[in-house]
């Protein structure tokens, strides 16, 4: 068996091999960025109110309805700038972007009563984008 015909598989695994996309796939990505940057119109407007509503409705029901107490202050506001901070990390998947919140939720369902995990989430998010607007 040749040892330079495992070369080029040990290579990708150390990151030496760049991917190559397709122009199709290029302009997929390019197009995404650009629908990213403007503001929902029409139909996903529509969508984004609507899903908005429901957040908000979730963060004000959860609570009132199951009588949870009030997180404290302290760790509130540290989880919410904690959300805050990582929503503003976006990797580039495909066409389209992701974040890691999911190091920062998971801790908020632990750390407070999980009624206020709406609450807490949203205020984050919403801190996170302060900047842009």
């Amino acid at each position: 068996m040749n040892v330079s015909n495992h070369r080029p598989a040990f290579s990708r695994l150390r990151g030496g091999a760049k991917p190559h996309l397709s122009r199709a796939a290029e302009r997929l990505v390019v197009v995404g960025n650009d629908r990213r940057c403007q503001p929902a119109a029409g139909r996903d407007a529509l969508v984004e109110l609507g899903s908005l509503f429901v957040l908000l409705l979730a963060a004000v029901a959860l609570p009132t309805l199951s009588g949870a107490a009030a997180p404290p202050p302290a760790v509130t506001i540290a989880l919410v700038l904690a959300l805050a901070l990582v929503s503003r990390v976006e990797f580039q998947v495909g066409a389209g972007v992701t974040y890691p919140l999911q190091l920062v939720f998971l801790p908020v369902l632990f750390l407070i009563d999980p009624a206020w995990a709406p609450a807490v989430v949203a205020t984050g998010l919403v801190v996170g984008c302060l900047r842009d607007i």
